[in-house]
C-alpha cells in the first residue's frame, strides 16, 4: 500500500507550484497585440504609435492615399518625416507591414505610413514609373512652353479638360506622371494636370492692336472691341482662323487685329507748326518733320498680292524699287480667283491676305504708278474695269497703294469666283 504524504508536505508542494506560476501570470501583454476595437482613431495625417513585429506579405501592390499623409523613416509617429503625400498620390507597397503601418515607395523614397489611409482598390492604378519626380518636400515651379489645356487626371483615358494655360506663365508643380508625361500644377487654387509645362523659363509675349476691331470667344462669337495701340499678353496663333489669342481686361479672347509690331504713327501730334508736328512721349517732348518721318503712308509704296509678286508672271513690271518687304499682309481682306487661275482679286473681308510691299523713290514713284494704272486697267468685265487703285492698310499699321476690286467687280467675283481660304496667291489650286 502506497504511503500518503503528510499535510505539511502537501502545503509545501502547493506553495512551490504557485511560486513557479506567478511570473507567467504577472508578465505584461505583448505590445501591439491589442484587438482592433481598442486601437484609437487618429485624425487625417496622424499615425498610430503602437509597435508590432514586421510581417512580410511578399506580394507588392499599388495604393493611393485617401488623405494628405506623411511618409516616415520608421513605423512610429516620432520618426523623421520624409515628406507629405497629397491626397490621391499613387504609391507602391513593398508588402511589409508592422502593426497599423505599411511600408511603401513614394518616388525615390521608401518609408512607412498608416495603413488605414491607403486605398488598394481599383483607383490605385500604379504608374509604369515613379509618379513623383523631384523633391516632394520642396516647392518647385514650371513654365508654360506653349499655350494648352489642363486636365482633371494624369491618365489620358480618364481625364476631362478643365481649362487653358498660356505661354510664359509660371505655376507651382508637385508631381510628374511619367507614362502620360504630365505635370500636376496649381492653377487658381486647384491642382490640375498638363503636358505643356517644363523647367525652362519662358518669357511672356505681347502683341499690339493694329487697328480698332472686335474680339471673339473661342467659338467665334463677337464679345467686345479693342482699340488700336493696345498692348496685350499673347497666348497663341490660330492659323486656320488667322487670329491671335490675347488677354484683354483679364479674359482670354481671340482677335485678328494684332501682331508683334507696335503700330506706326503712335505719337499723336498735339499741334501743327508748318511742316512739323509736335509730340510728347514719356518724359520727352519735341517736333518731328512730317515729310520725312511722321507718316503712315509713303506716296510711292505699292503692295502686290498676285502675278506682280516675286517670281510670278508679271514680276518684271515691278522693277526699279528701292526696298521690298516680303512678309506682309493686307488687313481685313479676302482673296478670290476668277475663271483664269492668274486672275485674283482683293476684296473686303474678315481675314488677311499675303502681300509684298515695294517702295519707290520720289523720282521713280510717279512714273511707276502711271505704268501700273495702265497695266491693271486692261482687265474688264461688261466693259467695266475690274481693278481700281486704292490706299489700303497692312497689318503692321503701314499703308500702301494696291489694286483692289471696285464695288461692281467685288459683287461679280464673290458671286462667280472661288474663295482662296489661305489668303495667299502662291497657295491657290
Amino acid at each position: 500500500m502506497r504511503k500518503q504524504p503528510k499535510l505539511g508536505q502537501r502545503l509545501m508542494a502547493i506553495v512551490g507550484f504557485l511560486a513557479l506560476a506567478a511570473p507567467l501570470s504577472l508578465a505584461p501583454p505583448a505590445l501591439g497585440l491589442a484587438p482592433v476595437d481598442s486601437v484609437p482613431l487618429q485624425a487625417a495625417g496622424q499615425e498610430s504609435e503602437q509597435i508590432a513585429p514586421v510581417k512580410d506579405r511578399k506580394k507588392a501592390s499599388a495604393a493611393s492615399t485617401t488623405v494628405n499623409l506623411k511618409l516616415r523613416e520608421r513605423p512610429e509617429t516620432s520618426s523623421a518625416s520624409l515628406g507629405t503625400m497629397a491626397k490621391g498620390t499613387v504609391v507602391s507597397l513593398t508588402g511589409k507591414e508592422q502593426g497599423n503601418w505599411s511600408q511603401l515607395t513614394w518616388g525615390s523614397k521608401t518609408g512607412w505610413s498608416a495603413t488605414r489611409y491607403l486605398n488598394t482598390g481599383g483607383e490605385a492604378q500604379q504608374e509604369p514609373q515613379s509618379l513623383l519626380r523631384g523633391k516632394p518636400a520642396s516647392t518647385q515651379f514650371r513654365y508654360v512652353q506653349q499655350s494648352g489645356a489642363t486636365y482633371s487626371h494624369w491618365n489620358p483615358k480618364k481625364f476631362t479638360v478643365l481649362g487653358r494655360i498660356h505661354l510664359g506663365e509660371r505655376y507651382e508643380m508637385r508631381r510628374w506622371a511619367a507614362s502620360s508625361r504630365r505635370d500636376e500644377i496649381l492653377v487658381d487654387g486647384q491642382w490640375v494636370w498638363t503636358s505643356v509645362t517644363d523647367r525652362q523659363r519662358v518669357d511672356l509675349q505681347y502683341r499690339y492692336t493694329q487697328s480698332t476691331g472686335p474680339v471673339y470667344t473661342a467659338s467665334g462669337k463677337a464679345t467686345g472691341t479693342i482699340r488700336r495701340g493696345t498692348k496685350a499678353q499673347w497666348g497663341t496663333w490660330n492659323a486656320k482662323n488667322r487670329r491671335n489669342e490675347v488677354k484683354v481686361n483679364g479674359k482670354w479672347v481671340w482677335t485678328d487685329v494684332h501682331n508683334r509690331h507696335k503700330p506706326a504713327g503712335m505719337l499723336p501730334p498735339v499741334s501743327n507748326v508748318s511742316d512739323y508736328a509736335r509730340f510728347t512721349t514719356r518724359s520727352l517732348s519735341g517736333f518731328i518733320k512730317k515729310k520725312d518721318n511722321l507718316r503712315l503712308h509713303s506716296p510711292y509704296s505699292v503692295a502686290a498680292y498676285g502675278t506682280l509678286r516675286t517670281g510670278q508672271s508679271a514680276y518684271n513690271v515691278m522693277g526699279g524699287f528701292q526696298q521690298k518687304a516680303m512678309n506682309q499682309r493686307f488687313h481685313r481682306s479676302s482673296l478670290y480667283q476668277f475663271w483664269d487661275r492668274n486672275w485674283t482679286f482683293l476684296t473686303n473681308g474678315p481675314k488677311t491676305v499675303a502681300a509684298e510691299q515695294f517702295q519707290y523713290s520720289d523720282a521713280k514713284g510717279p512714273g511707276m504708278l502711271r505704268k501700273l494704272d495702265i497695266y491693271e486697267s486692261q482687265l474688264r468685265y461688261q466693259g467695266r474695269p475690274m481693278y481700281t487703285r486704292q490706299n489700303v492698310r497692312l497689318i503692321d499699321g503701314s499703308q500702301s497703294w494696291t489694286y483692289k476690286t471696285t464695288a461692281f467687280s467685288e459683287k461679280v467675283v464673290k458671286n462667280s469666283g472661288r474663295y482662296i481660304s489661305s489668303g495667299d496667291f502662291l497657295k491657290r489650286s
